[in-house]
């Protein structure tokens, strides 16, 4: 059901006030800094080749948005066998923390050698979200 919210001073489904209390950071931000705590692996990709040998990492998750339902609509019988479920948000942001590290190849027909050099570290963000998101299964 809705409930008033007294920061904003609207009303909001309850779902929404949970999540906000008890999963989001100050700012309304759930952040995994240990994507391996969810994923099988946070690398993304691993490439050796006869120039570099490159790894590229994710280092933390950081998702907007999960305390912006508009609606829930779940186990609604539509057919003798059939459960229909509707979820609706406002939206979803997704910033991933990022790392590639790239050190020359260590190959046999490498083009560079230079078993001693250390690697290059870049570290970058990946972000991506979408709006008036809608679930119907």
């Amino acid at each position: 059901g809705a409930s008033h919210d007294s920061d904003s001073d609207s009303t909001t489904l309850g779902i929404n006030k949970f999540i906000r209390d008890n999963l989001l950071a100050a700012r309304g931000e759930l952040t995994l800094d240990d994507p391996t705590q969810f994923l099988s692996s946070n690398v993304v990709f691993e490439g050796h080749d006869m120039v570099t040998q490159t790894i590229i990492t994710v280092q933390s998750i950081t998702v907007w948005g999960l305390d912006s339902f508009q609606s829930i609509d779940l186990l609604n019988a539509i057919g003798r066998y059939t459960l229909n479920n509707v979820l609706v948000m406002d939206y979803l942001y997704v910033e991933m923390e990022m790392e590639a590290e790239m050190k020359a190849s260590s190959k046999s027909n490498a083009v560079v050698v230079a078993p001693d050099s250390e690697p290059v570290v870049e570290k970058f963000s990946v972000g991506f979200g979408a709006s008036g998101i809608e679930i119907d299964a």
